[in-house]
This record gives C-alpha cells, sequence and structure tokens, in this order.
C-alpha cells in the first residue's frame, strides 16, 4: 500500500507541471480561450495546441514575478489592457539580458525605437536592459501603435516586427481582417509570425490562478555608486567572477562602469555588505586601474604612430622620381625599371595611359 501511495505522489509530482498542456482537445483551448479574453481578442488556431503543451511544460520566468508589479504599473500609465503584461514572455521569455540582432532586454525593443522613446542607447550605457526603464519606454510605444493602427493586434504584430511592415502588409492585402492574426500567421506575410501563438499561449497558461512560477533561490541587493567602477577590482575584491557581474548589470557596457541616471550596481545580497564596506578602496583601485589602462593605451597609440612613421619613410625611400623624355610611353619606362604598366598607373593615380613630356612619375623598385 505504502508502495503504491509513493508511486502515485511521484507521477502526480512530474505530472503536475503538464497540467494545462495534458490532454487538450480544441474544445477545451476555445472554451477557456473565451473565458480569458479581456479587451485583446484571442482567435482559435489549432497549432495553438502544441504551443500551449510547450508553455504548460515551462514555469513562468523568475524575472516575471520579481518585476510583475513594474510591468503593470508601466501598463497602467499608458491605459494599455493587463493582458499585455504577458508580451515580454512571449517576446524574449523575460531575459533581461536579451540581444538580438538590433533588439534587447525583456521588451526587446529596437534601438532606435528605444532612443526615440527617451532610452539611453551608446557604447557606455543600454537602457533597454533595465526593466524599469524600458517597461516605461515600450508601454508608451504600444500605445502610439495603437492609436495609429486602431487595433490590438496589429499594434502587437507592429510592435514584434515594424510599423512598416505592418503597412506594407495592409496595403498587398487590403481585404485581410485586421483582427484575425492568424492570417499572418498562415500566410507567412512577416518575419515573426510565431509572436501571434506565442502571445495568446502564455496569456492561455500564465493567466491561470494555478500557474507555476520560477521563483529564484538567490537573493539580490542593489548598491549606489558615484564614480567609476572597474569591473575586474569588484570581481577581485568580492570574490566574484567578471562575467557574474556583467550578467547581473547589462545595462553596463564597458569595463569601466559609468555612473548614470543613478543606476545602481546590482550584486548577490550576501557580498552587498562587503561592497559598501570597501567601497572607498574599490574606488581608489578602479581609478588605478583606469589610469594604468590610459598609460597603455597612450603607449599603444604612440607606438603605432612611430611604425606608421617607418612604415611611410621605408615606402617613400623605396621610390624614385622619373622625368618623362620625349618619346616615353608607360611601356617602355615599366620594361625599364621591371614593373607593370597598371602599377605605375596605380602609383601615380594615372585614368588613362596617356603622360606628358617633363611629367613627374613615381617609380617604386
Amino acid at each position: 500500500m505504502r508502495l503504491r501511495l509513493s508511486v502515485f505522489l511521484f507521477l502526480f509530482c512530474c505530472v503536475a507541471p503538464w497540467a494545462h498542456g495534458a490532454g487538450l482537445d480544441a474544445s477545451t483551448v476555445r472554451q477557456r480561450l473565451t473565458n480569458i479574453e479581456r479587451q485583446i481578442p484571442l482567435p482559435y488556431h489549432t497549432s495553438l495546441l502544441n504551443t500551449i503543451k510547450n508553455y504548460s511544460s515551462k514555469q513562468l520566468p523568475a524575472a516575471f514575478s520579481s518585476y510583475e508589479s513594474v510591468l503593470k504599473e508601466a501598463l497602467k500609465e499608458q491605459e494599455l489592457p493587463e493582458e499585455m503584461i504577458y508580451l515580454p514572455v512571449a517576446l524574449t521569455n523575460m531575459k533581461i539580458d536579451f540581444r538580438h540582432d538590433n533588439r534587447a532586454g525583456v521588451w526587446a525593443l529596437p534601438e532606435l525605437v528605444a532612443i526615440r522613446y527617451g532610452l539611453t542607447v551608446d557604447d557606455s550605457h543600454d537602457e533597454r536592459f533595465s526593466v524599469e526603464a524600458s517597461s516605461k519606454a515600450a508601454a508608451r510605444y504600444l500605445k502610439d501603435l495603437y492609436e495609429a493602427h486602431g487595433d490590438w493586434w496589429q499594434c502587437i504584430l507592429a510592435y514584434a516586427n515594424s510599423p512598416a511592415a505592418i503597412n506594407n502588409t495592409r496595403m498587398r492585402h487590403p481585404s485581410n481582417d485586421p483582427a484575425d492574426p492568424w492570417s499572418y500567421y498562415d500566410n507567412q506575410w512577416i518575419d515573426d509570425v510565431r509572436i501571434v501563438g506565442n502571445f495568446i499561449a502564455s496569456y492561455y497558461v500564465y493567466s491561470s490562478d494555478d500557474k507555476s512560477v520560477a521563483h529564484s533561490t538567490e537573493q539580490y541587493a542593489y548598491c549606489n555608486f558615484d564614480r567609476p567602477l572597474s569591473v575586474s577590482v569588484i570581481s577581485s575584491t568580492l570574490g566574484l567572477p567578471e562575467k557574474t557581474i556583467r550578467n547581473l548589470n547589462p545595462i553596463f557596457l564597458t569595463d569601466q562602469l559609468l555612473p548614470f541616471n543613478n543606476h545602481p550596481l546590482r550584486l548577490p545580497a550576501s557580498v552587498a555588505q562587503t561592497f559598501e564596506d570597501q567601497k572607498a578602496e574599490i574606488y581608489k583601485k578602479s581609478q588605478q586601474v583606469k589610469e594604468e589602462k590610459e598609460k597603455q593605451a597612450k603607449i599603444a597609440a604612440e607606438n603605432k604612430a612611430k611604425e606608421q612613421e617607418k612604415a611611410k619613410a621605408k615606402k617613400d625611400a623605396d621610390y624614385i622620381t622619373y622625368t618623362v623624355k620625349k618619346g616615353d610611353s608607360l611601356g617602355k619606362i615599366a620594361q625599364k625599371y621591371h614593373v607593370k604598366i597598371s602599377d605605375i598607373k596605380k602609383w601615380n593615380k594615372l585614368k588613362g595611359d596617356m603622360i606628358r613630356d617633363n611629367q613627374k612619375l613615381k617609380i617604386y623598385q
């Protein structure tokens, strides 16, 4: 009896995470879509069964539970549908350091869009990796897209692809119903058609009261800083791999973490106090590292300049200046100095074969 009970409990624990996806059928999915539909239409499609099963086998990312209030607040400020909270899950699976092509962050914001909506994207910082900043920018962008297209699915498709892609599709297929996103999927009219199924499936699965949510066991702390910090110095002082520091702080792009817009440094809670205690020393060593790198860069630049000067001097010393005489031709001159006509033309930037008396020509040996 005990053995049977143990087996039952084991099987239950293994199967539980699949509960939403197991035994799915069209009727069940259609009914639940009808029940959970709010502002954004949730039309059924046969491909949804597999997509829903896929999402049912995964937990809602830990980053979602960590930033859920941030996402909700950003959407609420722009009066967007609550369902949109699952769009970053569908886009990037809430991967904070997501980067693909010119898109980055949990909202997969394109670089130019991010800049247009006030985020900084330069050689030192990328605010698309700040969930707080990118959520506000993404919400404003979504609101503008909805006002431009007047349809929530046109808005989502334009966000995941581009407004131009949607406008071009509507011009090519004017009879298409904007409220039917699956026509884009079936006809492959745009690059990212998977967003349709991913958004509906993630909302279908994770809006359930018994959804499985991943919770990170690692605790993090946020430490303020107002002077440049060296990743290598932080690493050696706190005993953290440099890769860990970078992964926790993707907004900072350079070896020297430069203070920006009061963005704090994210660190494991276990070393946060050590950072605060050693901050003055970390500042000092970071400055020393900066000065040493600048010194090495200066030396490297000077050496490069010297090498370039040597190369130029050597090049200049390797040619003679020939004065064209009456009756000369490029062929005769080339034969005399055992070089090619094409080389003489290249060295002297000649467009044709014509040369004139007393013309000066460089001939490299």
